[in-house]
């Protein structure tokens, strides 16, 4: 009787020994989660700079490829800060799996135990937490790679040579290219929606293909 009694003290210390431990893990996991908050917050605040930015840049027209370059590095920066916040959730989804392992041996050890059931509410509150970090950041990646796909075709717009500028009403002139760099083409119509034709003279007139916009 005394043995039996002595092995179930041993069996209880060990249990309380490990609720120790996955109580200090779970304020660990805590502790992750709120630097993950913050770092998406910060994420969130730097792609609402770049979008600010790119507004600029449409309504501005700027032209200093400098001021490109830049834009496009912070893109490259903040894809790469986004890698690497996917790669540490993914570490700490490892790690929540390992613990939910151990909380359900425990559960089937010592089943109907108010605290290991509290723990492991606990666990699946982090678990779902740092799920729907992972997904608020793979919306920001999509969006990071929308805004660097729309600096890019900024940059072919304005880069290109141009000669023509056709007069639009209600709108910013944008410069097209000319096929004839000798003939400076003055009068403008629109013979078709969407197509823009340019010419020397009403009667003669040039293709010049459809008019370029600039991305909305």
């Amino acid at each position: 009787m005394a043995n039996t009694l002595k092995q179930e003290l041993a069996v209880l210390n060990d249990v309380k020994q490990q609720r120790a431990e996955l109580q200090e893990q779970v304020e660990g996991l805590e502790s992750e989660c709120k630097q993950l908050t913050e770092t998406n917050a910060h994420l969130t605040a730097e792609l609402a700079k770049q979008k600010a930015a790119i507004d600029s840049l449409n309504s501005s027209q700027i032209q200093d490829k400098w001021r490109r370059e830049e834009l496009q590095q912070e893109g490259q920066s903040q894809k790469k800060r986004i890698a690497e916040l996917e790669a540490k959730n993914t570490e700490l989804q490892g790690f929540c799996d390992s613990q939910q392992q151990q909380i359900n041996a425990l559960n089937e050890a010592q089943p109907g135990t108010e605290k290991q059931q509290e723990l492991g509410f606990e666990m699946q509150d982090k678990t779902n937490s740092i799920l729907r970090l992972e997904k608020a950041q793979a919306t920001l990646q999509q969006e990071n790679q929308q805004q660097a796909a729309t600096i890019s075709e900024l940059t072919q717009v304005r880069q290109q040579k141009s000669c023509c500028r056709p007069r639009w009403n209600n709108r910013k002139p944008v410069r097209l290219p000319c096929k004839k760099k000798s003939s400076i083409w003055k009068s403008w119509s629109a013979p078709s929606a969407g197509n823009w034709m340019c010419s020397t003279k009403p009667s003669r007139t040039r293709w010049l293909g459809r008019r370029l916009a600039l991305p909305q």
